[in-house]
């Protein structure tokens, strides 16, 4: 119970975080870069009648000695892979949402992989019929094909206003 009560309480200071990065994020220069990112993901891959399919998973998880995940497992089997660069969790899962979203349109399967903390946020999918993992698992940060980095879309002037608050945050949260 004491380690939920902990967890609680990293969320509530992580959530201070978000909101700060969703005020900082520019949120035209976020679209505009997302659907350039699925237009190079689908190419001229068309839509169908038939809509794909989703199967949700967890892929990393909170354990008596920290966190653990097997991403090595599952993201290392696609040949591409690319990293989401991001300090903003919400911004993330959007982006892997919309991406999530164009394939099942496109009648692809999706292999989705929730972060523990917040179950309906985003971290990883897996998309086979393309050979295609996108992630935000910090392992690929150099060990991709591409990187999308959300962090680029953030207005410098918010994040340096709040600067001390989310390097304060930040170590709340690692503590917790």
């Amino acid at each position: 119970k004491r380690v939920y009560r902990f967890l609680g309480a990293a969320k509530s200071i992580r959530d201070d975080m978000e909101v700060i990065y969703k005020e900082a994020l520019d949120i035209g220069r976020f679209n505009i870069a997302l659907n350039e990112l699925k237009k190079d993901i689908y190419n001229d891959l068309p839509y169908v009648e038939k809509e794909g399919k989703t199967r949700h998973l967890f892929g990393s998880a909170y354990a008596p000695g920290g966190i653990v995940d097997y991403y090595e497992t599952i993201v290392e089997t696609m040949d591409n892979i690319i990293f989401i660069n991001s300090s903003y969790v919400e911004g993330t899962s959007n982006a892997l949402n919309e991406i999530v979203s164009e394939a099942v349109k496109r009648g692809l399967f999706v292999e989705v992989y929730h972060e523990p903390m917040v179950e309906t946020n985003i971290e990883t999918i897996l998309i086979p019929d393309l050979n295609l993992a996108l992630t935000s698992s910090i392992k690929y940060k150099n060990n991709n094909m591409r990187i999308f980095d959300i962090d680029s879309f953030m207005d410098s002037e918010i994040l340096q206003e709040y600067e001390n608050f989310l390097a304060e945050d930040k170590v709340i949260v690692e503590d917790l």
